[in-house]
């Protein structure tokens, strides 16, 4: 099963309508029809100790995140979550995902 974080997709969200303010309604048709295939998960507002081996403060709340759902395996193109270090979650970019 996928999961996608409160998180991401709020930042998903923003990040749009302030880059590309008429494609939101597209943005807000595919989370309609993608949110029956993947679960939401809750980002827990506390900091932990793993997540400051992501240098980016605004990525840490993903990695935060997947540790407290227990993903896997998280799956990004970020640069500084893939530089993190971080071992578990395995933080993969997509390709390698596919790959393995």
């Amino acid at each position: 099963m996928a999961f996608v974080s409160d998180y991401s997709l709020d930042e998903t969200h923003r990040k749009i309508s302030e880059k590309f303010p008429d494609k939101v309604h597209d943005l807000e048709a595919f989370l309609y029809r993608a949110l029956f295939s993947v679960r939401l998960i809750s980002t827990p507002t506390d900091a932990i100790e793993d997540e400051t081996k992501v240098s980016d403060v605004k990525d840490r709340p993903i990695l935060r995140a997947a540790l407290d759902a227990g993903i896997d395996v998280l799956i990004t193109g970020d640069k500084k979550l893939l530089a993190s270090g971080v071992t578990k979650p395995r933080i993969l970019n997509p390709k390698d995902f596919l790959d393995m």
